[in-house]
């Protein structure tokens, strides 16, 4: 498990070359935080910048990916109001 996500993608990228086992990362409450006060104060488009901070994540190495919005991109990608309980 790679914490904080975003604030450590090198760490990630290094972990996962080297890793025999499947690479966590875990996207923290203050990097959530962050951007929704930014997209509150209309500096930054929520929806895009949740998806490419969770995306840079994913390219850094991550296997899998703890974040604040899981349920929100899930329903996102599929198109579906149910995708929470579909991924469950």
């Amino acid at each position: 498990m790679v914490k904080p996500a975003m604030s450590y993608l090198d760490v990630l990228a290094d972990t996962a070359a080297t890793s025999d086992v499947p690479v966590w990362a875990y996207q923290i409450s203050g990097e959530y935080s962050m951007m929704q006060a930014a997209a509150q104060n209309g500096w930054i488009d929520l929806d895009a910048a949740s998806y490419e901070s969770v995306l840079g994540i994913k390219r850094a190495g991550a296997d899998a990916i703890l974040t604040y919005w899981a349920v929100d991109l899930a329903q996102r990608l599929t198109g579906r109001s149910d995708a929470a309980r579909v991924i469950r």
